[in-house]
């Protein structure tokens, strides 16, 4: 049982990552089930099984945005020496540049902000408790590194840190914002982690 649902899953994130560089490659309107089949090396009824059609699989992808900081804030569970504040930067510059670098990246970034925002309001609030949740679960482990300052606690400093990037991101997917993600919103994380952060022992 345990193997079937692994092959499962292996099945589904390959099913995926096809999608999304055939996406990527040729536009969501000009890819077909077919060739995401054949991309992945499946059925099209697998693909079918798995996602039903090309909505379920761009409603998959947009689920998938915010793992870079769901994995961290796991990660974080795991090995108590990794300093939150310094990965969480990291992370993020990570996700920035891949998205800045890549045209066709912005643009499928785009399109599945727009599908989950017409077609799955509800996808999009689960998307946006569980990307808040694991923003404000690296700022707990800041504030057990004694790395928060007192009068910012972990649930008021997540809070404040996933709206000032969600409103930015947003509004440079809107495309024209005047602004990149590399330098400017990376400066403003940056300011606003030295803000509400102590530094960190020296030696450290």
């Amino acid at each position: 049982m345990r193997r079937t649902k692994q092959e499962a899953e292996q099945t589904r994130e390959s099913i995926l990552a096809a999608s999304e560089n055939l996406f990527k490659e040729k536009g969501v309107v000009d890819v077909s089930i077919e060739e995401i089949a054949e991309a992945a090396g499946f059925t099209r009824g697998a693909v079918h099984w798995h996602f039903h059609d090309k909505k379920g699989l761009l409603l998959a992808l947009a689920d998938r945005r915010g793992l870079p900081l769901e994995q961290l804030a796991e990660r974080l569970k795991i090995n108590k020496e990794i300093d939150p504040l310094d990965e969480l930067d990291a992370v993020v510059g990570r996700v920035f540049s891949d998205m800045e670098r890549d045209s066709t990246a912005f643009q499928l970034e785009t399109t599945l902000a727009n599908v989950v925002a017409v077609q799955a309001p509800d996808r999009l609030r689960a998307f946006e408790h569980n990307l808040r949740r694991a923003i404000t679960t690296i700022f707990e482990f800041a504030e057990q590194h004694h790395r928060l300052k007192p009068e910012w606690p972990a649930s008021i400093a997540g809070f404040a840190c996933y709206g000032l990037m969600s409103g930015l991101v947003n509004a440079w997917l809107r495309g024209d914002a005047g602004f990149t993600l590399t330098k400017d919103v990376m400066d403003a994380l940056r300011a606003f982690i030295t803000a509400v952060s102590v530094p960190k022992p020296a030696g450290s």
